[in-house]
């Protein structure tokens, strides 16, 4: 799974990637594009600094409200890190949105990226983007073919044909990309298939969640974009 630094002691991801709150089978790798890399001492940038963090994970906590399966709700977690991150600019916090009204710029562009499942059926060693047209829930409602009920306003879409999050990529995030910054919409949560017609990727909303996540983190947001959401 993939996940996204909201701070230098905190990871946002979904739910069903953390069910099993076992923390030891869990670590974090930050900084690094290419996952076939990670095990490798001190990896270095051209520049011969170190971009490659680990951390252990101290605390898992999961939206009390959380409901997995065929009808999945509330598709977040937070994940605690055993050691602060430090900031390099290789590994730099998202933005999080301070408004929920930031869908009534839908449809915007999008970025969805991960490791995961690409055209070729295997999960990809570097990291990879799609660029996706972001719809709320009411347009995913309408133009989707998800059954009645299963697209909630805690949730939202996100379509471009040919292309789409796949299997591996859950987690990770759905960011709007600003002239310096990303701000993150959305949290990778499940999908029919993958870039299949009539079925956009659907995310975790985190304009829906922005309370929950700054009263977990005790107001650990380091980025904040209050422009977008106006």
């Amino acid at each position: 799974c993939g996940g996204s630094l909201i701070n230098d002691r905190f990871i946002l991801t979904a739910a069903h990637c953390v069910e099993d709150k076992q923390l030891s089978i869990y670590e974090a790798v930050m900084g690094v594009h290419n996952v076939a890399k990670v095990g490798n001492s001190n990896p270095t940038d051209l520049t011969g600094e170190p971009y490659g963090q680990t951390s252990k994970i101290s605390r898992i906590k999961v939206f009390k409200n959380y409901q997995s399966g065929s009808m999945t709700r509330n598709d977040i977690a937070l994940l605690k890190l055993a050691t602060p991150v430090k900031f390099t600019k290789q590994v730099s916090p998202v933005c999080l949105p301070v408004h929920q009204n930031v869908y009534s710029q839908a449809p915007m562009d999008s970025v969805v990226m991960g490791w995961g499942i690409t055209e070729t059926g295997s999960p990809s060693d570097v990291l990879k983007e799609a660029v996706l047209k972001v719809i709320n829930a009411d347009q995913c409602r309408k133009e989707s073919q998800y059954p009645a009920g299963q697209i909630t306003d805690e949730m939202v879409c996100a379509e471009n044909p040919g292309k789409d999050s796949c299997q591996g990529d859950s987690g990770g995030p759905l960011v709007v990309k600003g002239t310096s910054f990303y701000t993150q919409l959305g949290i990778v949560s499940f999908g029919n298939d993958c870039a299949k017609p009539g079925f956009p990727g659907v995310y975790t909303s985190v304009p829906s969640f922005v309370n929950y996540i700054y009263t977990v983190t005790r107001g650990g947001m380091y980025c904040k974009n209050p422009n977008l959401g106006q």
